[in-house]
């Protein structure tokens, strides 16, 4: 399924990535081609040897699940400023920090963490609207890279220049907005389709 999946995005041209900032209150949307999606899901087992036992006492803590995704972009299917956003939204990978009274000598204070929603449909949505922008689905990058093909060079937009094509890398840890797993009767927690 996923091979197809990305074959199809691969012969499209206006598939879009959703990206919200938290923290900036602000939405970046790029367009390109799905070069990767990887969905992982991890059970979290804790282990403990005692004596006397061949194997180690085994308890279920939760699942977690992790989602890496690529998308080429070329600068002539995007706004000239492009570039532009894609810096911006790489420097919200930081947090925001409150700086209170600039008259007081205080220490920063952290006022909000570089959290995010996403949304790369049909793969990747969630249950989250923000600014006008449905089925976004919560969570944190815990790495986000930007790949220049140097080879292609550059172009003038927006008075600097621009790479003709870069690649996005981003690894993203979901926090779901509805439950995973099942009930007594063995029916899905929610009237939602799960995970997507």
């Amino acid at each position: 399924m996923g091979g197809s999946l990305l074959k199809t995005f691969g012969n499209q041209t206006d598939q879009q990535v959703h990206v919200y900032s938290f923290a900036r209150n602000k939405i970046w949307s790029f367009t390109g081609d799905i070069q990767s999606f990887s969905d992982s899901y991890s059970a979290n087992i804790n282990q403990e040897a005692v004596y006397g036992r061949i194997d180690q006492i085994k308890t279920y803590s939760g699942t977690t699940r992790e989602i890496s995704f690529s998308i080429k972009i070329e600068s002539e299917t995007q706004t000239s400023d492009f570039f532009t956003q894609v810096k911006l939204m790489a420097s919200t990978m930081y947090p925001v920090y409150d700086t209170g009274n600039v008259l007081i000598d205080r220490p920063n204070i952290l006022k909000a963490p570089p959290l995010y929603a996403v949304k790369c449909s049909p793969l990747l949505v969630g249950g989250y609207e923000v600014l006008s922008e449905s089925d976004m689905l919560p969570g944190f990058f815990t790495s986000f890279g930007i790949d220049y093909n140097t080879t292609d060079g550059v172009e003038v937009g927006a008075g600097e220049n621009v790479p003709r094509e870069i690649t996005l890398n981003f690894s993203f840890s979901p926090l779901h907005d509805r439950m995973g797993g099942f009930n007594n009767n063995n029916g899905p927690m929610s009237d939602k389709s799960w995970p997507f």
